[in-house]
């Protein structure tokens, strides 16, 4: 385990919290390598640049920027994901018994 020293006394909480962030990133990156973000392995030729600027330009609330993000870094907590990681016992729709995927659950599931 790796030693954190407290924070200084001239050291903001935040920059704390980073300090602690940046170390817990680096060993993780030693134990497993660096690995791409989700929408960076299912679709590699997308122009992110140009997904980011739409995001950050346009006039929305910040909690639909939220869900924008959520929903393009594949965070929504479907029966699929949630079953890969032992939180619900099958990966199937709670309505049609088809996997639940994102894709499902936004157009083909009612």
């Amino acid at each position: 385990m790796d030693y954190t020293p407290p924070p200084g006394l001239d050291e903001t909480p935040k920059a704390f919290k980073k300090r602690i962030y940046r170390k817990l990133h680096r060993r993780a990156q030693a134990a497993h390598g660096a690995r791409e973000m989700t929408v960076v392995q299912k679709w590699p030729l997308v122009n992110r640049t140009r997904i980011w600027q739409n995001i950050h330009i346009a006039w929305l609330a910040e909690s639909l920027k939220s869900s924008r993000y959520i929903v393009i870094h594949d965070l929504i907590p479907t029966n699929v994901l949630l079953a890969a990681i032992l939180l619900v016992p099958s990966d199937r729709c709670d309505t049609c018994t088809k996997p639940d995927t994102l894709l499902h659950r936004l157009t083909e599931c009612t």
